[in-house]
């Protein structure tokens, strides 16, 4: 992310972020793998829970919040 490292620079600045250089936090390679797939990733866990495989206890959006609230708390997003 080149072209947004200044800005994420003074947003760091800004909020006291841990760590100022978006390389380091998420390096670029990662992003061109994790969103570099053939086929869409998409799951509907419906039909297993109708068959009984009750076991999954939280839901998508809030183990999304749960990652956001950790990276918050220590510092790497505002």
């Amino acid at each position: 992310m080149p072209a947004a490292r200044s800005v994420w620079a003074q947003v760091a600045a800004r909020h006291g972020l841990a760590e100022a250089d978006p390389d380091r936090l998420a390096p670029g390679g990662f992003g061109d793998f994790i969103f570099h797939v053939e086929t869409d990733a998409i799951f509907d866990v419906t039909r297993a829970r109708q068959a009984g495989f009750s076991g999954m206890h939280r839901r998508s959006d809030a183990v999304l919040i749960a990652h956001l609230d950790a990276m918050r708390a220590r510092r790497l997003i505002p």
